[in-house]
């Protein structure tokens, strides 16, 4: 079968503390019924004299939809970056994946938007209106300001949802 190539929508990198950056990519796979089971990908930053400070370099699967890639707390080693290139380092080689479960599986219930002088803040529920229970998930936020840029994002990890749960 043919597979169409990821699309990289976007990438960027945020200081989390210190020289510790969090680095994130947001891609899509718009193969309904295929996927990627194994491909490395690498982060480069570059200071503001476009010299190279470091690579994070990684592997990851890419389902059908929407995947976020995230390495967090790079250390820079005092070195503030001022850009960032993501890239996927393997040929794309595509294969037949089950179709995901049946519906929808998560559903956002309340947000709620905090503006502080840092940066904001995303309180959030989150509810798991599947039939089943769900183990080890990530869950990304991304904020856009009024333009469609990214302006803030980060991970949260969620050990267990059980089916018709709410988590915040």
């Amino acid at each position: 079968f043919e597979a169409q190539k990821p699309v990289v929508k976007f990438y960027s990198f945020m200081l989390a503390s210190g020289s510790l950056y969090n680095l994130m990519a947001y891609v899509e796979n718009q193969n309904l019924n295929a996927g990627i089971k194994d491909i490395g990908y690498s982060f480069k930053l570059y200071d503001k004299d476009n010299i190279f400070v470091i690579e994070k370099t990684g592997r990851t699967f890419l389902g059908p939809g929407p995947v976020v890639i995230f390495e967090p707390l790079i250390d820079t080693n005092g070195v503030v970056p001022t850009r960032v290139i993501f890239e996927f380092t393997d040929t794309s080689v595509f294969s037949s994946v089950p179709p995901p479960l049946a519906g929808e599986t998560f559903y956002l219930k309340k947000k709620n938007l905090l503006l502080t002088e840092e940066k904001p803040k995303l309180e959030t529920v989150i509810s798991n209106i599947s039939e089943h229970d769900l183990f080890d998930v990530d869950v990304f936020a991304i904020l856009y300001d009024s333009s469609g840029n990214a302006i803030a994002f980060s991970k949260s990890f969620v050990p267990n949802m059980p089916k018709q749960s709410d988590v915040n």
